[in-house]
């Protein structure tokens, strides 16, 4: 004891052998002391005002780091839906060059069957217009 009032140490000294004696549990100290008051009602209100401000900017912290994942989640978002439009792109454009492909490879077969057909046609000898008058018609016996 110094000057009248009680350090913290010999406070708790105090205090710890109170519980030995009495056979306490609890670990919390209940009021202030036979000289405690309650608290004014300014005081009161400010320290509801100190934990309301402190709750609010808890809570517009929080809402702030949420904020900030859901902008960071949505840019991701829009990356992975850019890639695969980008992928889709890319197979779409990869089967228009396998069709474009399979057309023309179709196409030059067709022009060199038209091609061979021709040349077969025209090495042909043509046929003479009486041989095939003689085959048409039956010989007339008289």
């Amino acid at each position: 004891v110094r000057n009248g009032v009680w350090s913290d140490e010999a406070s708790q000294a105090v205090y710890a052998t109170y519980k030995e004696s009495i056979g306490c549990k609890t670990s919390t100290v209940h009021c202030h002391g036979y000289m405690s008051t309650r608290p004014t009602e300014r005081a009161s209100m400010k320290a509801q005002l100190e934990e309301q401000a402190r709750a609010t900017v808890a809570a517009n912290q929080k809402n702030q780091e949420l904020q900030e994942h859901i902008e960071k989640l949505n840019g991701k978002l829009e990356n992975q839906e850019a890639e695969s439009e980008r992928k889709l792109e890319e197979k779409l454009q990869q089967f228009k060059e396998e069709e474009s492909r399979k057309i023309q490879a179709l196409r030059d077969e067709f022009m060199a069957a038209l091609h061979e057909n021709t040349q077969t046609t025209l090495a042909q000898p043509a046929p003479n217009n009486s041989n095939i008058q003689q085959e048409a018609t039956p010989p007339i016996d008289k």
